[in-house]
């Protein structure tokens, strides 16, 4: 009876990380494909 209202909430917090954690990991790859993009030009343009 106690268990289900307390592991709603752990579970809506554990979603609420887990989004939290995938947007920071979209931005961390967005990042770094335009880092890799970028050096990968540079590097082209310098040959």
């Amino acid at each position: 009876m106690g268990r289900v209202p307390v592991g709603d909430g752990e579970r809506t917090q554990a979603r609420q990380r887990e989004g939290d954690l995938g947007a920071q990991r979209i931005m961390d790859a967005e990042r770094v494909g335009l880092g890799c993009r970028c050096r990968r030009e540079q590097a082209r343009e310098h040959r």
